[in-house]
């Protein structure tokens, strides 16, 4: 007599290579999230899971870190909206004017051709050294006295 092959026990494995078991908490309100949409789909809790590991997983590799991203978002907001007033500024007949420290409007007719910037020639000289008039006033004293 022949006996027939036996079967191995418990149901028939879903995936061919092994699975390594994970375990973690879960608030209650995530857990029925996820309890609900595998039943919707026809899937085990585990498998719903590891399904949204995954899409966060391809999600990171095609956009890459949030914080980052949000980063590019934000500087891309405000380049358009300076942009924008920039364009608004010359659409009224603003004209920029660029200067060392950056740029400025000039109101609409100004001839920028012949403005002139007013500078404090003391305000830069005692930025620039501050007992320079005091040596310069020393210095005329003594050609002065030279000179006689």
């Amino acid at each position: 007599m022949i006996k027939a092959a036996k079967r191995p026990r418990g149901r028939p494995a879903k995936f061919n290579e092994p699975r390594m078991t994970v375990s973690c908490r879960l608030q209650a309100a995530y857990y029925d999230d996820v309890k609900a949409v595998a039943s919707q789909h026809g899937r085990s809790i585990s498998e719903e899971i590891e399904r949204r590991l995954d899409r966060f997983a391809e999600w990171e590799k095609q956009f890459g870190d949030v914080r980052k991203l949000m980063d590019h978002a934000t500087a891309t907001a405000q380049a358009a909206a300076k942009g924008e007033i920039e364009r608004a500024l010359r659409e009224a007949g603003y004209q920029r004017v660029r200067i060392d420290q950056g740029s400025i409007w000039a109101d609409p007719g100004v001839n920028i051709a012949r403005m002139s910037f007013s500078v404090d020639a003391a305000v830069i000289v005692r930025a620039m050294e501050p007992n320079l008039i005091e040596a310069l006033t020393q210095a005329l004293e003594k050609a002065k006295r030279e000179s006689l």
